[in-house]
């Protein structure tokens, strides 16, 4: 009897904790936005109209859940339509059921979206001030583009940038984030043996995880976020919007032992990418220095001698590689590069004194090969030649007997 008192009283009190943890939040606990404006267009004009002040957002218990009603169009994060739950959750594990009774008539075209997310501090997202000590905000931010549809996920440390969109997936995933009237959409959100975070949507129909994660255990230092529900639509009118927390399932803690599986793992992935890195790194220097080693075997001792040096420095790259100094292995591997230029240098250096001397060879044997036909030449010029003493014996006797005739006519 005792022993089934005792079995009675775990499986009350497993149910007691169970219901603690599955609930909807309170008005109570509801930090209400300021309000939207009002943005809306007339067919055929070509501006805006925007109402004179916020639209305000109402917010009561319900037996449906936290009930909140409100309208506006998203112009800036200076002000929102929406709730935020003033009550930090576990993050691994938490689940939020929102049921939408009432969305705006839209196009395909029109500007609309619902924002469920978790964030460092209970408002709302930050486009541009992510500082949460100055009114900023981080964490899990995502819109559901409720016209198109799709969802997208955004990075939420340092800037609002889109992380992944789900357009590229298939039609039945996109069908579950196209919100009208009646839709149900609950969000779950799981951690990773990193400390990254994903989301898993499921409207009844179907369940799916996006396939990214938010990088933010260094936000989330223990684990736990501020559930935040906007929404958001061009030409939407005054409570337009009418949607319910129906409940919030807590997660489970972070603890002490998770923290430095999660820190161990970060490190230890850290560290793979750094090896990656450098082994690149290191392959592509290794590489260039077998390549030039060759080209050096024929370019002279100074040449050679720099090739080693930089087979020299990529072995120490090698060796700081394996122990994961990667420092080094970057320093050895701008040293070796260093040397491969160095020694390319020395190539081109040796190939252009090469073939200077190859040209100025060539010159020699040009000069080489004139100076027999000007020997050959010179016995002709030198008057050793028998045919010029004739020649000139004949100019003698020629000038003599021209002398003589002349000195007989005078007589």
């Amino acid at each position: 009897m005792k022993k089934f008192l005792s079995i009675a009283l775990v499986a009350v009190l497993l149910c007691a904790s169970f219901i603690v943890l599955a609930e909807a939040p309170k008005a109570e606990d509801a930090v209400v936005g300021n309000g939207f404006y009002l943005v809306t267009r007339e067919e055929g004009s070509e501006t805006n109209d925007r109402s004179e002040a916020p639209s305000p957002v109402t917010v009561v218990d319900d037996e449906k859940g936290l009930k909140v009603s409100h309208g506006g169009y998203f112009e800036s994060s200076d002000n929102w339509g929406g709730v935020a739950i003033n009550k930090e959750y576990d993050l691994n594990g938490l689940e939020v059921t929102v049921f939408f009774e009432k969305v705006p008539e839209i196009t395909e075209t029109t500007d609309c979206w619902v924002a469920i997310d978790f964030l460092k501090a209970p408002t709302t997202f930050s486009v541009g001030n992510f500082n949460v000590e100055e009114g900023g905000n981080q964490g899990i931010e995502q819109l559901i583009i409720f016209s198109i549809p799709c969802v997208r996920l955004y990075t939420g440390i340092n800037e609002f940038s889109q992380a992944y969109s789900s357009e590229k997936e298939e039609a039945d995933v996109n069908a579950m984030f196209a919100i009208e009237s009646g839709t149900t959409l609950k969000v779950r959100v799981d951690r990773n043996e990193v400390g990254e975070y994903t989301l898993t949507y499921d409207n009844g129909y179907k369940t799916w995880t996006a396939p990214y994660a938010y990088p933010l255990n260094e936000i989330f230092t223990e684990g736990k976020a501020y559930p935040v529900v906007m929404a958001s639509c061009f030409n939407s009118g005054e409570n337009d919007f009418v949607y319910y927390f129906t409940d919030i399932t807590n997660g489970e803690p972070l603890t002490a032992e998770e923290i430095a599986a999660i820190n161990a793992a970060k490190l230890g992935a850290e560290l793979g990418a750094k090896a990656e890195a450098a082994t690149k790194e290191f392959e592509a220097a290794k590489a260039k220095v077998d390549e030039i080693a060759e080209s050096a075997k024929e370019a002279g001792e100074t040449a050679i001698a720099k090739a080693a040096d930089a087979a020299a420095a990529i072995s120490a790259a090698k060796e700081a590689l394996d122990v994961n100094d990667f420092e080094t292995v970057s320093a050895k591997v701008s040293e070796a590069l260093d040397l491969v230029k160095e020694t390319k240098d020395e190539i081109k250096n040796a190939a252009k004194a090469a073939e200077e001397a190859a040209k100025n060879e060539d010159k020699t044997e040009e000069k080489k090969d004139e100076t027999p036909a000007k020997d050959a030449a010179a016995p002709a010029a030198s008057g050793n030649s028998p045919w010029l003493w004739i020649i000139l014996a004949a100019v003698v006797v020629a000038v003599v007997v021209i002398i003589i005739v002349s000195s007989k006519k005078k007589k």
